[in-house]
């Protein structure tokens, strides 16, 4: 898996790719070097505004899944689970 296109340039522009999800979630995969992802979890809360839910650190996924929302999902349910969370992803 690569990133093309849009998602390219987001990572590019932004600084992360979001990945919507169920649920209201969102996770920012970020990376500084194109190969080592971290990613934070993001769920939006009864007031409205997104709230980090949790995050870990760079390690390589780029590659390992067939698409981006697979990676993202991966890492939300890596968070979740680090935190005592049952997955709802």
């Amino acid at each position: 898996m690569a990133l093309e296109g849009t998602e390219a340039y987001e990572m590019d522009e932004a600084g992360y790719l979001r990945i919507d999800l169920a649920d209201d979630a969102w996770v920012a995969l970020m990376s500084t070097d194109g190969v080592n992802f971290g990613g934070t979890l993001w769920k939006r809360a009864d007031d409205g505004y997104d709230y980090s839910a949790g995050c870990t650190a760079g390690y390589p996924v780029l590659g390992k899944y067939d698409s981006t929302e697979t990676t993202a999902k991966m890492v939300a349910r890596f968070i979740l689970m680090e935190s005592g969370e049952e997955p709802f992803i």
